[in-house]
């Protein structure tokens, strides 16, 4: 492949105008996400067009040396990211410090390192996701796509330098390599989503490479001069189909990974097909406006998220609109202030050596807040109750294994029995995992087999699809041999379920779905266990409560009057199928809601602990406290042959 080199890029202020759109439907996403529910795919836009003008910097540098190379274009990469990155970073720490609750400085501290260090997807990925309701209290959740964009950096130019050296054996060595990374990880993405794995699609790099490496065979197509031989007209069309993908992407009602799709080529048929075309719509790209957009895009893209956090975290409920309106005003003023004294200055006239001087300031700074923060003690209630916030339980990465329609996770290993017990449901079986492994014997295997997001019943489910998956769950379990007991735990609170012919059915069939289900196990010689149902609180109060008593809007005796519901809601609601599976099952029917409701009323929390970590999740640190439970579930497990 015959490419000629340039000493620089020139000047697209179309692509600046792609990247207004881009940055523009993101912030509208983040301040006003019922206006534009699909605006987060502005980042794949800016993933698209990483891609094409990295590669087009790397094939078209001078320097023949790898190494002479390699520098100057990770220098520039510093110089050009670093300052105004470190700077948001140390300010927010600042910000955080005194405005939010100690716990909640805690989990942002616990972000920060990646943020620094550019694995931020990753960490994100493990916490929990993007877009669930605790998601949006992360000031930090945002810096996953710099991640993700960092490590594209740190790899291409390596990748690349290693197709050059095939392409004088093996002709089109690049173009073929580069699509092939393509195809690679667009068939990785698409596996992860079909298998429920929609968390790592939408974090990781080897999931994401496919949208950069559009951009990247755009570059390299670009320098041969392929497609510049076509006429006009299909020129003017195939800019337009591709404004058509990304508008059609972002509003139309569709699944989301064909949205992904069709921003992604979108963006791709937009920048090969532009600077062919002279159309209204083309025209708009280039105005001064779009531009100015474009140009502070970075900082604006920096700034605006934690604003919009720091707007929810106070107003708790919703933000009126004025105030995110002023959100977006103040995002846009503090994205142009560092564009201007940041990004410019240390882009075009501060040295690097003052570049890495900048960098160990503002990284030193964040370490004198942390000496200090570090001083503070979790004395009051808000504390107290804040601190159960998002830690009900997660299996951790290395534990997990294929196992039925996706995967298991492994609770307990033991070297003296393949005898395995199995927690059957979805992630209100995951909740239960430190109390279930506390009380298991030691010489038997524990297996967490979560579906979440459905049910663990084959007969109904909350769609055909959690009914296939269900059913693939059980078939694996009933068929390991392995396996002596099934412990399920589910939640009870859906209003609408569907069967097998995907017929809507009542909310009262769910009892017979998981008698259903029980008979199945006994029937292949396993034990089965049921948890019962739980009143849960519906609200995120183990943070909303926390907040609200911080910022002084609600008094601790009003707290305790909301965390105390009559146990006679809880009976009218599930009294009826208590006594039901109580009959059923005797003592393997396990009333986890004696743990926290008395004859007379049920608790969320107490002054010394608050039980929920979410609207509906308990916390690790309360299920392992459940004395009665643990009592009737070790006695269960270690009686049983």
């Amino acid at each position: 492949m015959n490419i000629v080199k340039y000493p620089r890029i020139p000047y697209r202020s179309e692509i600046d105008g792609l990247r207004a759109l881009a940055i523009l439907t993101v912030v509208v996403f983040h301040f006003f996400p019922n206006w534009l529910a699909s605006g987060y795919l502005g980042v794949d836009i800016f993933f698209v067009i990483s891609g094409f003008l990295i590669t087009n910097q790397l094939i078209r540098i001078e320097h023949n040396s790898i190494k002479e190379t390699l520098i100057y274009f990770y220098k520039r990469r510093i110089k050009r990211l670093f300052p105004a990155l470190f700077l948001f970073l140390t300010l927010l720490y600042f910000f955080v410090s005194f405005f939010f609750i100690t716990v909640d400085i805690s989990h942002f501290e616990k972000s920060l390192i990646p943020a620094y260090t550019f694995w931020a997807n990753i960490f994100f990925w493990r916490d929990g996701g993007y877009f669930g309701g605790n998601d949006k209290l992360k000031p930090l959740l945002h810096i996953w796509s710099l991640s993700v964009e960092e490590q594209f950096y740190l790899i291409s130019p390596l990748t690349l330098f290693l197709l050059f050296k095939l392409n004088n054996k093996i002709k089109n060595a690049v173009m073929f390599g580069v699509f092939g990374i393509v195809v690679i990880s667009f068939v990785i993405w698409l596996y992860l989503n079909s298998i429920g794995g929609q968390n790592p699609a939408f974090f990781l790099l080897p999931s994401r490479v496919w949208q950069f490496g559009s951009g990247a065979l755009l570059a390299l197509v670009n320098c041969m001069g392929i497609y510049q031989a076509l006429n006009k007209s299909l020129k003017d069309i195939f800019f337009l189909m591709g404004l058509a993908l990304i508008l059609v992407g972002i509003f139309a009602d569709i699944s989301p990974q064909i949205k992904t799709v069709l921003v992604t080529f979108g963006a791709t048929s937009f920048i090969a097909f532009y600077q062919y075309n002279n159309s209204l719509f083309s025209l708009c790209f280039r105005t001064k406006l779009a531009v100015f957009f474009g140009k502070i895009s970075y900082s604006l893209y920096l700034y605006h998220w934690p604003i919009s956090v720091g707007l929810t975290y106070y107003f708790i409920d919703s933000v009126p609109y004025i105030y995110s309106l002023l959100g977006m005003l103040a995002s846009v003023f503090l994205g142009w202030f560092s564009y201007l004294l940041i990004e410019n200055k240390f882009r075009y006239a501060f040295s690097f050596k003052a570049t890495i001087l900048f960098l160990f300031f503002c990284i030193g700074t964040s370490s004198l807040l942390f000496v200090q923060n570090s001083k503070n003690e979790m004395t009051s209630l808000a504390d107290t109750i804040g601190i159960s916030s998002r830690t009900h339980f997660r299996c951790d990465i290395s534990s997990y294994i294929p196992y039925g329609a996706s995967r298991a996770c492994i609770l307990k290993e033991s070297k003296l029995s393949n005898k395995t017990i199995v927690l059957l449901g979805n992630s209100h079986a995951q909740m239960y995992a430190p109390l279930v492994a506390e009380v298991s014997p030691d010489n038997t295997n524990l297996l967490l087999v979560p579906l979440n997001g459905c049910l663990p019943t084959p007969s109904i489910n909350i769609s055909s699809k959690c009914i296939s998956m269900a059913n693939n769950n059980l078939s694996s379990v009933l068929n390991d041999t392995n396996v002596s007991s099934v412990i399920i735990a589910t939640d009870w609170y859906d209003n609408e379920y569907i069967d097998k012919k995907g017929l809507i059915v009542s909310p009262q069939s769910l009892k017979f779905a998981i008698e259903d289900l029980i008979n199945k196990i006994k029937s292949s010689g396993k034990q089965a266990i049921l948890f019962s149902p739980i009143p849960i609180p519906k609200r995120d109060y183990a943070s909303e409560l926390a907040r609200m008593l911080w910022f002084d809007n609600i008094s601790e005796q009003e707290v305790f009057e909301i965390i105390k519901v009559p146990r006679s809601k809880f009976d009218t609601e599930f009294s009826a199928l208590n006594n039901y599976f109580n009959q059923l099952l005797g003592d393997s029917y396990i009333r986890i809601y004696d743990e926290i409701c008395d004859k007379t009323h049920c608790y969320y929390g107490t002054d010394e602990i608050f039980y929920f970590s979410d609207s509906n999740h308990l916390s690790k640190n309360a299920v392992v406290k459940f004395a009665k439970s643990k009592s009737s579930l070790k006695y269960l497990l270690n009686t049983k042959d």
